[in-house]
């Protein structure tokens, strides 16, 4: 995630930031039993990627943003 789209997070509302996390979560979760079943060698950076983006969302979340 770059700087721009973590500007871009910051100027969404808190609802939308709560759907983008559940949202991010569902696909870390599909990611990671991919990953337990063994067959998920083309996306290997998403999920250190998606993870990032679920501690962004977060963090926004947790110091009350609008």
């Amino acid at each position: 995630m770059t700087k721009k789209a973590y500007a871009e997070l910051k100027k969404r509302r808190q609802p939308e930031l709560e759907k983008d996390l559940s949202a991010a979560r569902l696909d870390l979760v599909k990611l990671n039993a991919q990953v337990a079943t063994g067959s998920a060698a083309k996306e290997a950076g998403k999920i250190q990627n998606l993870k990032k983006k679920v501690a962004r969302i977060n963090t926004l979340l947790a110091t009350g943003h609008k």
